[in-house]
């Protein structure tokens, strides 16, 4: 199935937001936010786990929401909240 080049500016403009609101998220050390946006994505992409999710989304320096939760300045909680739940999920 193609897509139109309007529907892939659309969906190109929507991945870019997740991963805009994936890295803020980590950055702010808000695991909550971080959650919200991993399972939005999750609803419409069924077959994504949260590994998936989290290591496909990358700024263009390679770096994960989990080095963006490394770098954050806020409580490091969010390091481990992130490493238990990719755990669980697996």
């Amino acid at each position: 199935m193609s897509l139109s080049p309007q529907e892939q500016n659309a969906r190109m403009r929507s991945e870019r937001s997740v991963l805009q609101n994936l890295l803020e998220a980590a950055l702010a050390g808000d695991f909550a936010q971080l959650q919200t946006v991993v399972e939005g994505y999750q609803r419409n992409h069924l077959e994504l786990s949260v590994y998936d999710v989290l290591s496909n989304f990358k700024d263009a320096q390679k770096r994960t929401a989990l080095h963006f939760a490394c770098q954050s300045q806020s409580d490091t909680t969010i390091v481990r909240d992130i490493l238990n739940w990719v755990s669980d999920d697996a």
